[in-house]
Parts: C-alpha cells; sequence; structure tokens
C-alpha cells in the first residue's frame, strides 16, 4: 500500500511539473507572414487598390501611412535601410547592387550575399544613430524563423532590388529566389511583368517546407511602370489585388509596404508610404495607431520593422526608435484617412511659405516697434493705439494658430483664407486687448496663451499637433508635447505671467513655477526637456534677485547654478515616472544603465540640429532681429523707463531665451520667439507709460 501510494505521489508530481512544459509545447504553432514590398506605389495608388471592388480588401486590415524618416536626405537606398534596421540609416551609393548567388539551398531556393553590405554597415557606424543593419534578419534567424525574398524591380539592364535588405542577417546574407514570380516580357515596361501563380506556389513551397517562415516579395510592376524612362501606363493595380487576395486564402498574416514614391506625390507633399497589415484576428474595420507618432493614421519608417516582429511576439532591441503598431477598431477608415493624410501633407507642403511671411511680419513688427519707441516725441495718442493693438496682436498669433484647427480641422483648405482668419483674429484680439486690457494687457494674454496651451497638452495636444506652430509629422523631428516655435512662447508666457506675483512677493510664485516646469517636462504633456531646463534656470535667475547681496560671489553663484541645474535634471527624471515612456525617459534609461556613448550621440546630434537650424532656418531672421534689438535696449534705455517688478521679469525673459538657445535641439527657434514675446511685452508696458505721463 505504501508503494502505490509513494508510486502514485511520484506520477503526481511529475505531471504536475511536465505540465506548463507540455502546455507551452501546444501552445506553440507555426507562424508564416509574408511582406508585399511594392517599390513605386504612391498615396494614390494605395487608396485605389484598396477601393475596388467594393472595398473588400479594408475588411481584416490595419492601415496607416508611414513617413520617410532617414539619416539625412531621403534615397530610395537610405529609405529600404531605415524601414528595415528600425533606426534611422543612409547610404551615399546611389547605385543598387544586386545580390549575388553563393549556393543553391535546395530546389527553389538559393543563398544570396549582398556584394556592397559591409560598405552600408561602416558608413552607418560613422552616422549618429549607428544604424545596425541586418538586425532583423539576424533576429527571425536566432529563432528559429526562415528569412527569404522573392521577385526584383529590375528595369531593362538596371538591377534594384528592395526585398534582401529586409530578410539579411548582420553578415549581408540571405535565403531567397530573385527570378521566382517574374517573367521576361518583352512588351511590358521594362522588360519584366510579375506573376501571381508562380509568386504564390513558391510562397507555398517555403511554407511547407519550414515551420515559421518570414517571405518578403517584392512587386516590382509599379515601379517599372513609375520609372522614368517607361511610357506606358497600364493598371497594374488589379493585378497586386488579386495576388494579395490569393494570398489572404491562407488565413496567415500579410502586410503590404509601399516605398520609393513617385516625384509628382513628393512635390504634393505626400512625403509618405503605405503601410497595411491583413490578419483574420484583426477587427473587422479597424486602423493602425503609433505610439510613436500618435496622430491618427500617421505612424513612422520606424515602426516597420518593431510591428514585424510583433507579429512574430518578438521584441524589438532596445536601441531601435519606434514602435509597433497598435490595431484599433473605427469606422468610416478611408474617409478619415485620406482627409488626414492629405491634410498633413498640405501643411508640410505650405509651412514653409506660411511660416517665412509669417516671421517677416513678426520682424517688422519689432522693429517698427522699436523706432517708434526711440523716435516718438510728440506722444500721439492715435499713433499709440493702432502699434499697441499691432504688438499685440502679435502676441496673440501663437493662441490664433494653436486655435484655428478648431474651426479649419485637418482638412486641406486654402492658405488665403487660413491666413486671414488667424489675422483677423488676432487683430480684433490685440484692439480689444489694447482697448479694454489697460495696463493688465500683457498679463491677460500671456495667461490665455498659458491656459490655451496646457489645455491642449492635457488633452493631448491635438491642436497643436495640427497648427503651422506645432511639429510636422512627415518630418520627424518631434511627435509629442509642446514642440519649439511654442515652447518659446509659453516660457515667455509664463515669466510675464509671474509679474505681479513677483512685484508683491508673493510665496504663490513657487506653486506657480512648480506647475510651469510639470507642464513642460511631464511625459503626459509638454515633453520638452531643452525648454523645461530653460524654464527652470530662468526662474532661477529671477528668485536669485532676492537672495543677493552686496557680498555675493561669482564662484559661489556658479555653484549654486550647477547645483540647480542638476536639481531640475532630477527633477525632470521624477516627471518621467508617471505616464508612458517618452524619449525623454528613454534616455534617462540610458543614462541608468551606462550607455554614455549614446548619451553623447544624442547630444551631439541635437547640437549639430541647432547648428543646421542657426545656419538655415528662417527663424534666424527673427532670433537676430529680436536679440539686436534686446541689445539696443540696454544702451539706449534708461533705467527709470519700466517699473522694477516689469523690468527684473524681463532680465529673467531674456537670459530664459539664452538658456533656450543653448539647451534646446532647435534652440535658435525657441529663443526668437520668446525673445519676441518679451520685447513685445516690453512696448505694450512703454506705451502704457508714456500714456499715462
Amino acid at each position: 500500500m505504501i508503494r502505490k501510494t509513494l508510486f502514485f505521489l511520484w506520477m503526481t508530481l511529475i505531471v504536475v511539473v511536465s505540465f506548463p512544459f507540455l502546455s507551452e509545447a501546444k501552445e506553440e504553432e507555426n507562424t508564416h507572414v509574408v511582406l508585399v514590398l511594392v517599390p513605386g506605389l504612391s498615396s494614390e495608388g494605395f487608396f485605389g487598390l484598396m477601393e475596388q471592388e467594393d472595398d473588400k480588401l479594408w475588411t481584416n486590415a490595419s492601415a496607416i501611412m508611414l513617413n520617410r524618416v532617414t539619416e539625412g536626405r531621403v534615397s530610395p537606398l537610405s529609405e529600404t535601410l531605415t524601414l528595415s534596421a528600425g533606426v534611422p540609416a543612409a547610404s551615399s551609393n546611389k547605385v543598387f547592387h544586386p545580390p549575388e548567388v553563393q549556393y543553391p539551398i535546395n530546389t527553389f531556393e538559393n543563398k544570396y550575399t549582398l556584394p556592397v553590405f559591409k560598405e552600408y554597415i561602416k558608413e552607418n557606424k560613422k552616422t549618429t544613430h549607428q544604424a545596425e543593419l541586418g538586425m532583423l534578419g539576424e533576429i527571425l534567424q536566432k529563432n528559429n524563423v526562415h528569412s527569404s525574398f522573392i521577385g526584383h524591380s529590375d528595369f531593362y539592364q538596371e538591377t534594384f532590388s528592395f526585398a534582401p535588405f529586409f530578410t539579411v542577417d548582420k553578415f549581408g546574407e540571405t535565403a531567397g529566389n530573385r527570378e521566382a514570380g517574374v517573367k521576361k516580357e518583352e512588351e511590358a515596361p521594362g522588360g519584366y511583368v510579375m506573376d501571381v501563380e508562380q509568386t504564390v506556389e513558391q510562397i507555398n513551397k517555403i511554407q511547407k517546407q519550414y515551420a515559421s517562415t518570414w517571405t518578403v516579395v517584392e512587386w516590382g510592376d509599379i515601379y517599372r511602370q513609375s520609372h522614368p524612362s517607361s511610357k506606358k501606363e497600364n493598371e497594374v493595380l488589379g493585378k497586386l489585388r488579386h495576388f494579395i487576395t490569393e494570398l489572404r486564402t491562407s488565413g496567415h498574416p500579410i502586410f503590404l509596404l509601399g516605398m520609393a514614391p513617385p516625384s509628382e506625390s513628393i512635390e504634393q507633399g505626400l512625403k509618405m508610404v503605405p503601410f497595411v497589415k491583413w490578419d483574420e484576428h484583426i477587427p473587422v474595420s479597424s486602423s493602425f495607431y503609433s505610439p510613436t507618432v500618435k496622430q491618427q493614421y500617421l505612424g513612422s519608417s520606424l515602426d516597420a520593422a518593431p510591428s514585424f516582429l510583433k507579429t512574430f511576439d518578438l521584441e524589438a532591441p532596445r536601441k531601435w526608435n519606434g514602435n509597433y503598431l497598435i490595431s484599433e477598431e473605427k469606422q468610416g477608415i478611408p474617409s478619415e484617412m485620406k482627409k488626414e493624410t492629405a491634410g498633413a501633407a498640405h501643411i508640410h507642403v505650405t509651412r514653409a511659405s506660411v511660416l517665412s511671411t509669417y516671421i517677416t511680419l513678426l520682424v517688422i513688427l519689432l522693429v517698427a516697434g522699436f523706432l517708434y519707441w526711440k523716435g516718438n516725441k510728440q506722444n500721439s495718442t492715435a499713433a499709440t493705439f493702432v502699434l499697441k493693438s499691432a504688438v499685440l496682436a502679435g502676441m496673440i498669433s501663437p493662441i490664433s494658430f494653436t486655435l484655428a484647427p478648431l474651426i479649419f480641422g485637418r482638412g486641406v483648405v486654402s492658405v488665403p483664407i487660413y491666413c486671414a482668419a488667424v489675422s483677423l483674429f488676432s487683430i480684433g484680439s490685440g484692439a480689444l486687448a489694447a482697448r479694454w486690457g489697460k495696463h493688465r494687457a500683457v498679463w491677460i494674454v500671456s495667461l490665455v496663451m498659458l491656459a490655451v496651451l496646457s489645455f491642449d497638452l492635457f488633452l493631448g495636444a491635438s491642436l497643436i499637433q495640427r497648427s503651422y506652430l506645432g511639429y510636422d509629422p512627415l518630418i520627424g523631428a518631434r511627435y509629442g508635447g509642446i514642440g519649439n516655435e511654442l515652447g518659446g512662447f509659453f516660457t515667455a508666457a509664463a515669466i510675464l505671467f509671474l509679474e505681479p506675483f513677483w512685484k508683491k512677493r508673493s510665496k504663490m510664485i513657487w506653486v506657480w513655477i512648480l506647475v510651469f516646469l510639470i507642464i513642460l517636462g511631464a511625459s503626459l504633456l509638454g515633453k520638452n526637456a531643452g525648454v523645461m531646463l530653460a524654464s527652470g534656470l530662468m526662474f532661477f535667475t529671477l528668485v536669485l534677485k532676492t537672495t543677493t547681496n552686496t557680498n555675493f560671489q561669482p564662484k559661489r553663484l556658479m555653484l549654486s547654478g550647477v547645483c540647480v541645474f542638476f536639481g531640475l535634471i532630477g527633477l525632470l527624471w521624477a516627471f518621467q515616472q508617471f505616464g508612458e515612456m517618452s524619449h525623454i525617459g528613454g534616455a534617462f534609461q540610458l543614462m541608468l544603465q551606462g550607455e554614455w556613448g549614446e548619451i553623447l550621440s544624442i547630444i551631439s546630434r541635437k547640437m549639430q540640429m541647432n547648428v543646421k537650424i542657426i545656419m538655415h532656418s528662417n527663424w534666424t531672421k527673427l532670433l537676430l532681429t529680436s536679440y539686436v534689438i534686446a541689445a539696443l535696449y540696454l544702451l539706449f534705455e534708461s533705467a527709470q523707463t519700466l517699473k522694477s517688478s516689469q523690468q527684473d521679469v524681463l532680465r529673467a525673459g531674456a537670459m530664459g531665451s539664452v538658456f533656450l538657445l543653448l539647451l534646446n535641439d532647435s534652440g535658435a527657434v525657441a529663443a526668437s520667439t520668446s525673445m519676441f514675446f518679451l520685447l513685445c511685452a516690453r512696448y505694450v508696458w512703454s506705451f502704457d507709460k508714456s500714456q499715462h505721463k
């Protein structure tokens, strides 16, 4: 009896211990994923593909448009490297070198090597992002996923191969069959045409041979037809649609990725490529959401590679900058997606002309205000009212740009109508503030500025994202929080808002300082480390006046400044502990992990960006004008022109502008907008004093 009992307990123990492993083995399933890579597919072509035959392709599909962010200038090769690397990558080589056959693997696949892959690796090691090429294929290979490619985009004697970059390992080697699924046809554009049946047959052979597969099909017909030398404009979308429909019958996940869109689309501002996934587990009507970009129907090129890995339940490397895309159930996707992407493209195309005109007007306003202050001896009430209204209109203009999407949304709107609405609102509000604001006009405008921007940040920054003064998702420099243009305005408005509290030496000033720092630095709100640190140092220069005495030594001042700076960094770190991970939180993680090389690379990249903006941006005109006028005020203004509290906040604000210039990756932008706002406040206060002499 004892033996039977012991035997029973022993068998029970074996079953209990082995049960998790048995369960895990049962849950393992073969995963076969196909990526249909379509060079030359434009946004219009994508919608044309999806909308044929009663929109059946929208069923169980999640779609999004990806921007074309790369390391440096965008080219088909650098775009390919970036999409497959998960990090901005580049290559100065403009020629595609076809993969070379090494030896046959089986009856339907060969082993290929990219001949210049090592050169691409060396070149990217010298860039700021230092992309590790071949990581996608390497990770899949280490997890027993067979990676291979099919097809090409050759145009007669010119060779174009995009697909191998999505399957190669870190040595530039991959399995594949470049000729499979492609037929020679003299009458076809480029001399080649894709064959649906042969391509499907090749995919089936691969999936039967291996347990888990990652197959990249290069559908080259559209690229061949968009080639400059091609004269035929045959409809190839029907064949591509037929191919996708055939693939969907297998029930396996299918991706479609467009790339290298035609020049006509790029000129229209459609600097984006379509990305879609079909899966029977996806809701019937859904779209992709990008945690990177955080805007409807818009994602980053850096999101593609993590999304591929996620399909195999694999995590992306920590160094990758993108995130895997999330399917969200929605209705009315085609029309909304067209509207959002067209609106983003419209703002992208017209941004330069709109902002150039806007900046020129701000420069003229600053010069006119200074000349009037310097040369006005008659104290004309009417002239003063007009100029005061104009200056206040300039201060209100950022608010107008931020609120404009409430009226226009993100649809394509005529630029003259858009600018007329912004101008009328600014001028009308400026006149009302000049007439009824009395001595509180600057404070009221600053309060409204802070309230509008803070409220929008609390709601997800949807207005900032759609504003001309916001950030461009197609450029990809920033995707969330408060940008540098509005960050400069916010910093100046914050210090001016504190003027009445500073005048009374109210302790509430500390509460407001903390609130402003939280809004600028929190991962749920502003997410702008440079603006937050610069604002903190600006507030320090203001409150320093209360502790300054005649025996205050420069060394002690510098030591206090260093302590405050590191205290602000600690506060910034604390702000990242709440809410989702931001780029700031990622930088702190690198610091805690001792990745100082990566931190120095980020700092170097930011400094290079600032220098580039100073050298080439339109904002430099406003930066130089505002700083020259500020210097002239120091030379010619008497000590009794303004109240002491006004002088204090203006001096602190000027220091804040300098800190913005030094600590922000787009410091020239933030410094110019902050100094403009401060000078406008000085003008208004000077006008008020001259009218009440």
